[in-house]
Protein backbone atom coordinates (compact mmCIF):
# COMPACT_ATOMS: atom_id res chain seq x y z
CA UNK A 1 0.00 0.00 0.00
CA UNK A 2 2.97 2.28 0.84
CA UNK A 3 4.72 2.02 -2.46
CA UNK A 4 1.20 2.25 -4.25
CA UNK A 5 1.43 5.80 -2.28
CA UNK A 6 4.28 6.70 -3.49
CA UNK A 7 3.23 6.72 -6.90
CA UNK A 8 0.46 9.24 -6.38
CA UNK A 9 0.92 12.95 -6.20
CA UNK A 10 0.87 15.24 -3.14
CA UNK A 11 -0.67 18.28 -2.45
CA UNK A 12 2.33 20.46 -3.46
CA UNK A 13 3.09 18.44 -6.54
CA UNK A 14 -0.72 18.98 -8.07
CA UNK A 15 -0.14 22.53 -7.18
CA UNK A 16 2.99 22.81 -8.88
CA UNK A 17 2.09 20.70 -11.97
CA UNK A 18 -1.42 22.81 -12.57
CA UNK A 19 0.85 26.46 -12.10
CA UNK A 20 3.44 24.69 -14.28
CA UNK A 21 1.13 23.87 -17.08
CA UNK A 22 -0.66 27.34 -16.99
CA UNK A 23 2.70 29.44 -16.86
CA UNK A 24 4.20 29.02 -20.82
CA UNK A 25 5.69 31.12 -23.45
CA UNK A 26 3.11 32.92 -23.95
CA UNK A 27 3.56 34.89 -20.49
CA UNK A 28 6.61 36.68 -22.18
CA UNK A 29 4.19 38.89 -24.66
CA UNK A 30 0.73 38.52 -22.59
CA UNK A 31 1.72 42.61 -21.81
CA UNK A 32 1.40 43.16 -25.55
CA UNK A 33 -1.99 41.02 -26.07
CA UNK A 34 -3.64 42.88 -23.51
CA UNK A 35 -3.00 46.91 -23.72
CA UNK A 36 -3.62 46.44 -27.20
CA UNK A 37 -7.19 46.88 -25.88
CA UNK A 38 -7.37 47.85 -22.39
CA UNK A 39 -4.12 50.22 -22.68
CA UNK A 40 -2.44 50.75 -19.34
CA UNK A 41 -5.90 48.49 -17.58
CA UNK A 42 -4.28 45.26 -19.36
CA UNK A 43 -3.10 44.21 -15.60
CA UNK A 44 -6.84 44.17 -15.03
CA UNK A 45 -7.71 42.31 -17.45
CA UNK A 46 -5.64 39.17 -16.46
CA UNK A 47 -7.29 39.45 -13.37
CA UNK A 48 -10.93 39.13 -14.75
CA UNK A 49 -9.19 36.47 -16.99
CA UNK A 50 -8.29 34.51 -14.15
CA UNK A 51 -11.97 33.01 -13.91
CA UNK A 52 -11.17 30.77 -16.61
CA UNK A 53 -8.89 28.19 -14.44
CA UNK A 54 -11.29 28.76 -11.60
CA UNK A 55 -14.12 27.58 -14.40
CA UNK A 56 -12.62 24.60 -15.38
CA UNK A 57 -10.96 24.06 -11.56
CA UNK A 58 -14.61 23.17 -10.25
CA UNK A 59 -16.10 21.10 -13.06
CA UNK A 60 -12.84 19.50 -12.39
CA UNK A 61 -13.88 19.08 -8.57
CA UNK A 62 -17.85 17.53 -9.69
CA UNK A 63 -16.05 14.88 -11.66
CA UNK A 64 -13.47 13.90 -9.16
CA UNK A 65 -16.11 14.23 -6.35
CA UNK A 66 -18.53 11.61 -8.41
CA UNK A 67 -15.80 9.18 -10.27
CA UNK A 68 -12.33 9.80 -8.34
CA UNK A 69 -11.09 6.87 -10.09
CA UNK A 70 -11.92 7.69 -13.78
CA UNK A 71 -10.33 10.32 -15.63
CA UNK A 72 -11.92 12.14 -18.35
CA UNK A 73 -10.97 9.32 -20.87
CA UNK A 74 -12.57 7.02 -19.24
CA UNK A 75 -16.32 8.84 -18.74
CA UNK A 76 -16.17 9.86 -22.27
CA UNK A 77 -15.74 5.93 -23.53
CA UNK A 78 -18.76 5.46 -20.50
CA UNK A 79 -21.08 7.90 -21.87
CA UNK A 80 -20.80 8.37 -25.58
CA UNK A 81 -19.45 4.99 -26.18
CA UNK A 82 -15.98 3.75 -27.28
CA UNK A 83 -16.14 5.15 -31.24
CA UNK A 84 -17.40 8.42 -30.18
CA UNK A 85 -15.90 9.00 -26.81
CA UNK A 86 -12.32 7.71 -28.09
CA UNK A 87 -13.07 10.99 -31.12
CA UNK A 88 -13.78 13.50 -28.29
CA UNK A 89 -10.67 12.27 -26.37
CA UNK A 90 -8.54 12.64 -29.50
CA UNK A 91 -9.36 16.59 -30.46
CA UNK A 92 -8.91 16.70 -26.43
CA UNK A 93 -4.99 15.27 -27.04
CA UNK A 94 -4.76 18.05 -29.95
CA UNK A 95 -5.14 20.75 -27.21
CA UNK A 96 -1.78 19.58 -25.71
CA UNK A 97 -0.35 18.03 -29.04
CA UNK A 98 -0.74 22.37 -29.77
CA UNK A 99 0.49 23.34 -26.76
CA UNK A 100 3.85 20.90 -27.41
CA UNK A 101 3.91 22.67 -30.90
CA UNK A 102 3.37 25.75 -29.99
CA UNK A 103 6.17 26.28 -26.71
CA UNK A 104 8.52 24.91 -28.34
CA UNK A 105 8.63 26.58 -31.52
CA UNK A 106 8.16 29.99 -29.50
CA UNK A 107 10.76 28.78 -27.13
CA UNK A 108 13.11 28.06 -29.95
CA UNK A 109 12.41 31.87 -31.73
CA UNK A 110 13.53 33.40 -28.09
CA UNK A 111 16.16 31.21 -28.06
CA UNK A 112 17.62 32.01 -31.84
CA UNK A 113 17.27 35.87 -31.05
CA UNK A 114 18.19 36.30 -27.13
CA UNK A 115 20.26 32.97 -26.79
CA UNK A 116 22.13 31.23 -29.21
CA UNK A 117 21.50 32.81 -32.54
CA UNK A 118 24.90 31.03 -33.81
CA UNK A 119 22.65 27.49 -33.92
CA UNK A 120 20.27 27.00 -36.39
CA UNK A 121 16.56 26.61 -35.62
CA UNK A 122 16.51 22.86 -36.37
CA UNK A 123 19.07 21.88 -34.15
CA UNK A 124 17.28 23.58 -31.10
CA UNK A 125 14.40 21.83 -32.38
CA UNK A 126 15.25 18.40 -32.20
CA UNK A 127 17.43 18.48 -28.86
CA UNK A 128 14.28 20.29 -27.18
CA UNK A 129 11.87 17.98 -28.34
CA UNK A 130 14.39 14.59 -27.90
CA UNK A 131 14.84 15.62 -24.34
CA UNK A 132 11.19 16.05 -23.58
CA UNK A 133 10.83 12.88 -24.91
CA UNK A 134 12.75 11.40 -22.75
CA UNK A 135 11.93 13.01 -19.88
CA UNK A 136 7.96 12.58 -20.29
CA UNK A 137 8.97 8.88 -19.99
CA UNK A 138 10.28 9.28 -16.38
CA UNK A 139 6.36 9.26 -15.58
CA UNK A 140 4.16 11.54 -13.75
CA UNK A 141 5.68 11.16 -10.17
CA UNK A 142 8.88 12.30 -11.73
CA UNK A 143 7.17 14.75 -13.80
CA UNK A 144 5.08 16.40 -10.67
CA UNK A 145 8.67 16.75 -8.78
CA UNK A 146 10.64 18.84 -11.85
CA UNK A 147 7.30 20.74 -11.51
CA UNK A 148 8.10 20.94 -7.57
CA UNK A 149 11.29 22.67 -8.18
CA UNK A 150 10.17 24.72 -11.37
CA UNK A 151 7.79 26.53 -9.18
CA UNK A 152 9.86 28.04 -7.00
CA UNK A 153 12.22 28.93 -9.85
CA UNK A 154 9.16 30.97 -11.60
CA UNK A 155 8.65 32.58 -7.50
CA UNK A 156 12.09 33.69 -7.60
CA UNK A 157 12.51 34.87 -11.49
CA UNK A 158 9.02 36.94 -10.35
CA UNK A 159 10.12 38.22 -7.48
CA UNK A 160 13.71 39.44 -9.11
CA UNK A 161 11.37 41.42 -11.58
CA UNK A 162 10.76 43.58 -8.47
CA UNK A 163 13.39 46.24 -9.31
CA UNK A 164 11.29 47.34 -12.23
CA UNK A 165 9.30 49.34 -9.19
CA UNK A 166 12.29 50.97 -8.80
CA UNK A 167 13.19 52.58 -12.27
CA UNK A 168 9.57 52.60 -13.42
CA UNK A 169 7.33 55.57 -13.68
CA UNK A 170 3.77 55.13 -11.62
CA UNK A 171 2.46 57.69 -14.29
CA UNK A 172 2.11 54.59 -17.20
CA UNK A 173 -0.73 52.82 -14.83
CA UNK A 174 -2.98 55.72 -15.10
CA UNK A 175 -5.54 57.02 -15.21
CA UNK A 176 -6.25 53.55 -13.19
CA UNK A 177 -9.77 52.55 -15.82
CA UNK A 178 -8.44 54.62 -18.70
CA UNK A 179 -8.66 51.64 -21.28
CA UNK A 180 -12.57 51.95 -20.36
CA UNK A 181 -14.65 48.93 -19.11
CA UNK A 182 -15.71 47.26 -22.65
CA UNK A 183 -12.12 47.47 -23.39
CA UNK A 184 -10.94 45.74 -20.35
CA UNK A 185 -13.09 43.41 -20.83
CA UNK A 186 -12.66 42.41 -24.29
CA UNK A 187 -8.53 42.29 -23.32
CA UNK A 188 -9.70 39.64 -20.70
CA UNK A 189 -10.46 36.62 -23.69
CA UNK A 190 -6.86 37.43 -24.54
CA UNK A 191 -5.81 36.31 -21.13
CA UNK A 192 -7.88 33.33 -20.46
CA UNK A 193 -6.45 31.75 -22.75
CA UNK A 194 -2.91 32.33 -21.00
CA UNK A 195 -4.25 30.50 -18.32
CA UNK A 196 -4.94 27.37 -20.85
CA UNK A 197 -3.20 24.18 -19.09
CA UNK A 198 -5.25 23.73 -16.41
CA UNK A 199 -6.91 21.07 -18.58
CA UNK A 200 -4.51 18.68 -17.00
CA UNK A 201 -6.36 18.20 -14.12
CA UNK A 202 -9.07 15.63 -16.23
CA UNK A 203 -6.55 13.72 -16.40
CA UNK A 204 -4.12 13.75 -13.14
CA UNK A 205 -7.33 13.59 -11.18
CA UNK A 206 -7.44 10.03 -9.96
CA UNK A 207 -3.60 9.83 -9.04
CA UNK A 208 -3.90 12.84 -6.84
CA UNK A 209 -3.10 11.36 -3.00
CA UNK A 210 -5.58 13.33 -1.27
CA UNK A 211 -8.59 13.75 -3.31
CA UNK A 212 -10.50 15.63 -0.91
CA UNK A 213 -8.27 18.65 -0.72
CA UNK A 214 -8.99 18.58 -4.44
CA UNK A 215 -10.79 22.13 -3.74
CA UNK A 216 -7.98 23.97 -2.07
CA UNK A 217 -5.25 22.55 -4.54
CA UNK A 218 -6.68 24.32 -7.21
CA UNK A 219 -7.65 27.23 -5.99
CA UNK A 220 -3.99 27.77 -4.58
CA UNK A 221 -2.88 27.02 -7.91
CA UNK A 222 -5.27 29.77 -9.67
CA UNK A 223 -4.41 31.93 -7.38
CA UNK A 224 -0.97 31.32 -7.95
CA UNK A 225 -1.33 31.71 -11.62
CA UNK A 226 -3.46 34.98 -11.62
CA UNK A 227 -0.56 36.94 -9.36
CA UNK A 228 1.77 35.40 -11.59
CA UNK A 229 0.56 37.02 -14.54
CA UNK A 230 -0.82 40.16 -13.22
CA UNK A 231 2.05 40.83 -11.30
CA UNK A 232 4.24 40.70 -14.95
CA UNK A 233 2.05 42.59 -16.90
CA UNK A 234 1.46 45.29 -13.96
CA UNK A 235 5.14 45.62 -13.77
CA UNK A 236 5.80 45.93 -17.85
CA UNK A 237 3.25 48.54 -17.72
CA UNK A 238 4.64 50.41 -15.09
CA UNK A 239 8.31 50.09 -16.31
CA UNK A 240 7.68 50.27 -20.08
CA UNK A 241 4.52 52.17 -20.47
CA UNK A 242 1.74 50.96 -23.05
CA UNK A 243 2.95 52.43 -25.38
CA UNK A 244 6.32 51.10 -26.14
CA UNK A 245 4.78 47.59 -24.97
CA UNK A 246 3.26 47.47 -28.32
CA UNK A 247 6.57 47.24 -30.54
CA UNK A 248 8.02 44.59 -29.13
CA UNK A 249 7.33 41.23 -29.56
CA UNK A 250 8.54 39.83 -25.87
CA UNK A 251 8.08 42.84 -23.85
CA UNK A 252 8.69 41.15 -20.80
CA UNK A 253 12.41 40.47 -21.77
CA UNK A 254 12.63 44.13 -21.86
CA UNK A 255 11.95 44.07 -17.22
CA UNK A 256 15.43 42.30 -17.19
CA UNK A 257 16.97 45.71 -18.01
CA UNK A 258 15.94 47.37 -14.97
CA UNK A 259 17.78 44.61 -12.98
CA UNK A 260 21.46 45.23 -11.68
CA UNK A 261 23.83 42.57 -10.65
CA UNK A 262 27.83 43.06 -9.51
CA UNK A 263 29.72 41.85 -11.94
CA UNK A 264 26.98 40.14 -14.16
CA UNK A 265 26.96 42.16 -17.91
CA UNK A 266 23.58 41.02 -18.74
CA UNK A 267 20.99 39.42 -16.16
CA UNK A 268 18.55 38.77 -19.45
CA UNK A 269 20.95 35.61 -20.32
CA UNK A 270 21.04 34.38 -16.96
CA UNK A 271 17.10 34.76 -16.99
CA UNK A 272 16.58 32.82 -20.43
CA UNK A 273 18.54 30.05 -18.65
CA UNK A 274 16.69 30.10 -15.71
CA UNK A 275 13.71 30.49 -17.90
CA UNK A 276 14.87 27.83 -20.68
CA UNK A 277 14.15 25.69 -17.15
CA UNK A 278 10.41 26.28 -16.49
CA UNK A 279 9.85 25.94 -20.41
CA UNK A 280 11.14 22.69 -20.49
CA UNK A 281 9.00 21.91 -17.58
CA UNK A 282 5.95 23.00 -19.30
CA UNK A 283 6.74 21.01 -22.62
CA UNK A 284 7.27 18.12 -20.50
CA UNK A 285 3.77 18.58 -19.37
CA UNK A 286 2.09 18.35 -22.37
CA UNK A 287 4.27 16.03 -24.21
CA UNK A 288 3.46 13.66 -21.71
CA UNK A 289 -0.70 14.06 -21.62
CA UNK A 290 -0.46 13.63 -25.74
CA UNK A 291 1.60 10.39 -24.77
CA UNK A 292 -1.02 9.60 -22.40
CA UNK A 293 -4.47 10.07 -24.00
CA UNK A 294 -2.55 8.66 -27.05
CA UNK A 295 -2.13 5.45 -25.43
CA UNK A 296 -5.85 5.33 -23.96
CA UNK A 297 -7.47 5.85 -26.90
CA UNK A 298 -4.70 3.39 -28.99
CA UNK A 299 -4.51 0.30 -27.37
CA UNK A 300 -2.91 -1.55 -30.31
CA UNK A 301 0.73 -2.54 -30.16
CA UNK A 302 1.22 -1.20 -33.77
CA UNK A 303 1.34 2.25 -31.85
CA UNK A 304 2.99 1.22 -28.72
CA UNK A 305 5.92 3.42 -29.22
CA UNK A 306 4.19 7.19 -30.18
CA UNK A 307 7.61 8.87 -29.84
CA UNK A 308 8.55 7.82 -33.25
CA UNK A 309 5.90 9.47 -35.29
CA UNK A 310 5.14 12.67 -32.91
CA UNK A 311 8.85 13.92 -32.57
CA UNK A 312 9.02 14.54 -36.39
CA UNK A 313 5.84 16.17 -36.26
CA UNK A 314 6.80 18.31 -33.64
CA UNK A 315 10.44 19.02 -35.24
CA UNK A 316 8.53 19.66 -38.80
CA UNK A 317 5.76 21.72 -37.50
CA UNK A 318 8.37 24.01 -35.77
CA UNK A 319 10.20 24.49 -38.76
CA UNK A 320 6.92 25.04 -40.61
CA UNK A 321 6.15 27.73 -38.32
CA UNK A 322 9.47 29.19 -37.45
CA UNK A 323 8.06 32.65 -38.46
CA UNK A 324 6.94 34.68 -34.37
CA UNK A 325 4.29 35.94 -36.48
CA UNK A 326 2.79 33.03 -38.34
CA UNK A 327 2.90 31.44 -34.84
CA UNK A 328 1.13 33.51 -33.17
CA UNK A 329 -1.56 34.51 -36.45
CA UNK A 330 -2.21 30.23 -35.95
CA UNK A 331 -2.68 30.41 -32.36
CA UNK A 332 -5.00 33.26 -32.59
CA UNK A 333 -7.26 31.11 -35.03
CA UNK A 334 -6.83 27.96 -33.49
CA UNK A 335 -7.16 28.37 -29.48
CA UNK A 336 -10.32 29.96 -29.24
CA UNK A 337 -11.72 26.92 -30.83
CA UNK A 338 -10.14 24.67 -29.14
CA UNK A 339 -10.98 26.08 -25.47
CA UNK A 340 -14.66 26.54 -27.14
CA UNK A 341 -14.68 22.50 -27.07
CA UNK A 342 -12.88 21.79 -24.08
CA UNK A 343 -15.28 23.71 -21.94
CA UNK A 344 -18.30 22.11 -24.26
CA UNK A 345 -16.31 18.49 -23.98
CA UNK A 346 -15.99 18.90 -20.24
CA UNK A 347 -19.59 20.80 -19.40
CA UNK A 348 -20.98 17.62 -21.70
CA UNK A 349 -19.45 15.03 -19.60
CA UNK A 350 -20.24 16.68 -16.00
CA UNK A 351 -24.25 17.41 -17.28
CA UNK A 352 -24.07 13.37 -18.62
CA UNK A 353 -22.65 12.13 -15.11
CA UNK A 354 -25.53 14.45 -13.42
CA UNK A 355 -28.49 12.55 -15.51
CA UNK A 356 -27.23 9.57 -14.56
CA UNK A 357 -27.10 9.94 -11.01
CA UNK A 358 -30.54 11.62 -11.53
CA UNK A 359 -32.05 8.48 -12.87
CA UNK A 360 -30.18 6.40 -10.44
CA UNK A 361 -31.64 8.25 -7.51
CA UNK A 362 -35.34 7.95 -9.38
CA UNK A 363 -35.10 4.29 -9.77
CA UNK A 364 -34.08 3.65 -6.26
CA UNK A 365 -37.13 5.88 -5.21
CA UNK A 366 -39.25 3.44 -7.33
CA UNK A 367 -37.87 0.33 -5.64
CA UNK A 368 -38.31 2.11 -2.26
CA UNK A 369 -42.06 2.72 -3.44
CA UNK A 370 -42.56 -0.82 -4.00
Amino acid sequence: MDEKNNLYLNDLEVIALLVGNMVGIGILSLPGAVVKDAKQSGWISVIIGGIYPLVFGFLAMYLCRKHSDENILNLSKRYFGNIVGNLLNIIFLSFFAINVIAVVTGFTNVLTVYGTPFLKPLKILLVITITVAYISNLGLKTIGRINKISLFLIIALNLLLLSALRKGNYLNLFPLFGGGMKNIISASKESAFSYGGIEIIFLIYPYIRNKDKLKSIIIKASSITIAIYTWITFATIYYLGHRFILKNIWPVLMLTESIDLPIVNSFRLIFLFLWSIVMLKLIVNNYYSVIFIFKDVFRNKIFKNVHIWFIPVVVFSGVALGNEIQRRELLDFIIPKITIFNLFYVLLIAIMSALKDKNMNKNSGKGIDK
